[in-house]
């Protein structure tokens, strides 16, 4: 059965979806935001994005058997919300914004995990930040971007250069989530702070189409998603919508960089989890239970 988690919170736990159960891991070695994280060879890398000081070149590399983290080679250039993704065993990392996302930038390279190495890639067709890569079999998708909301390219590895495909299916792909699974990716919700989304859709790479999913039940800005395991007859998403924590007294939300989330998040953030089941068609409809972690 295909498992897709989405959670509006930076790892790292790991929740057991049945029980409702968080356990806490070895906390990330620095508090980031909106970096980019990538699985490769059983290794969780989290690399870049935003520190406490301002943009950051770190890399971590954190291992479930041993529940530790080890740095790895920096990423070789600064920049706030930059977008990466694992594809054929290596790292790409590409774009974002120095030293603010107002300033983006076309930069891309590729992290071999072998050698410990970054090796120079194309540039970006132009420079974007907010945007987001994805890997579907073998292949790097660029979805959208400050100042290019609706565009949607593929890297080719062979001639290293960027392929424009057909159009996103709307301008708030930023700040959502993309899961990619079975020849498809499939995008929730996103949209700016002020103006999040409900919106769902489904990615076919074969004729390089998107269709319509039923929407969301809540609109929310700055989700994540993960693929859990898969069949080939049905879908099943945990989808967590965190409120931001507010200051004392004051409801303008606050963010700040996280190293380590547990059972339930801080004081003052709701997390609510729905189990999502959906047929394999994207007109399917959907079935919700509803699952809360809250402190307050």
């Amino acid at each position: 059965m295909k498992k897709i988690l989405l959670s509006a919170t930076l790892f790292c736990s790991i929740s057991s979806l049945f029980s409702q159960q968080w356990d806490t891991l070895a906390p990330v070695p620095e508090a980031l935001t909106f970096a980019v994280a990538a699985v490769v060879d059983g290794k969780i890398h989290v690399m870049g994005g935003g520190g406490t000081g301002g943009a950051t070149n770190n890399h971590y590399a954190y291992d479930p058997a041993t529940d530790a983290w080890s740095p790895r080679a920096d990423v070789p250039y600064l920049a706030q919300q930059p977008a990466g993704a694992a594809v054929n065993g290596k790292i790409h990392y590409f774009g974002g914004g120095y030293p603010n996302t107002g300033t983006p930038l076309d930069d891309h390279h590729i992290y071999d995990p072998t050698t410990d190495n970054w090796a120079l890639a194309a540039d970006l067709t132009a420079p974007r930040a907010i945007h987001y890569g994805v890997g579907l079999d073998g292949v790097l998708f660029s979805l959208g971007g400050q100042g290019m909301a609706n565009l949607c390219q593929t890297y080719d590895a062979v001639n290293n250069s960027w392929i424009t495909k057909n159009n996103l299916p709307d301008n708030s792909f930023w700040y959502g989530a993309h899961v990619p699974t079975g020849g498809s990716i499939y995008r929730f919700c996103g949209g700016g702070y002020t103006a999040p989304v409900n919106k769902a859709h489904k990615y076919n790479a074969a004729n390089d189409s998107w269709a319509v999913l039923p929407n969301m039940p809540n609109a929310v800005h700055a989700i994540r998603g993960a693929l859990l395991s898969a069949t080939r007859s049905s879908w099943l998403a945990a989808i967590s919508i965190s409120s931001t924590a507010t200051r004392s007294g004051s409801s303008t939300p606050r963010r700040r960089p996280i190293r380590r989330v547990s059972r339930c998040p801080s004081a003052g953030v709701t997390t609510t989890w729905w189990l999502l089941t959906a047929a394999s068609t994207p007109s399917a409809a959907i079935t919700l239970s509803t699952k809360l972690c809250a402190r307050s």
